[in-house]
């Protein structure tokens, strides 16, 4: 039993070759009992274990502590009332309002004058338009008027026909749609 013991001891000693790793719960948990905050997960952390986890947690920081911790598994933390913070996947699209007021200051950093502005925003017009090849999609473009049908009345709503036979384009394409509009009820007196 002794040896069992001994053995179980030796396997869970963080040394240098085993990164002084731990298991992300037992880390998160550690971060709560800290610092005396609650964390709402909405992440898995079965299996996720931290390299050098007990380095990456600062005492004097719980803010710092969570973005050390939840980095390198590309999640991120939001603060809540009080002393709760939910845990959650970054999200690339998405940025806090702090980080928007972050991203505007340096952007007033980058153009003193209203004419220096203008020639950036025309240089990246004319980028995006050839990387996108507008320019000869546009020119490709069907130039011919729509043949529109007689507006047809149904029960709540009216629907028009419209095709545009561009069969004499290069392209050979056929355009057909139905635009329907909901009928407007008439105010009873």
């Amino acid at each position: 039993m002794l040896l069992a013991a001994s053995l179980s001891a030796e396997a869970q000693t963080q040394t240098y070759e085993t990164e002084f790793a731990r298991p992300l719960y037992e880390v998160l948990t550690d971060i709560q009992n800290r610092f005396g905050v609650r964390l709402k997960y909405d992440i898995d952390t079965v299996g996720k274990v931290l390299p050098y986890a007990d380095f990456r947690i600062r005492p004097y920081s719980v803010e710092e502590s969570l973005t050390n911790v939840l980095a390198p598994f590309d999640y991120k933390f939001v603060k809540q009332k009080g002393n709760m913070y939910k845990l959650k996947a970054y999200e690339y699209p998405r940025r806090t309002d702090a980080d928007g007021e972050k991203m505007l200051a340096y952007l007033n950093t980058l153009y003193t004058d209203r004419q220096s502005f203008q020639l950036r925003a025309d240089s990246l017009k004319k980028e995006v338009r050839q990387r996108l090849g507008i320019d000869t999609l546009l020119a490709q473009c069907v130039k011919t008027k729509p043949i529109l049908s007689k507006i047809r009345k149904f029960d709540g709503y009216t629907c028009l026909l419209y095709t545009s036979d561009a069969a004499d384009d290069l392209l050979c394409v056929d355009l057909c749609g139905c635009r329907q509009t909901k009928k407007k009820k008439k105010k009873k007196k």
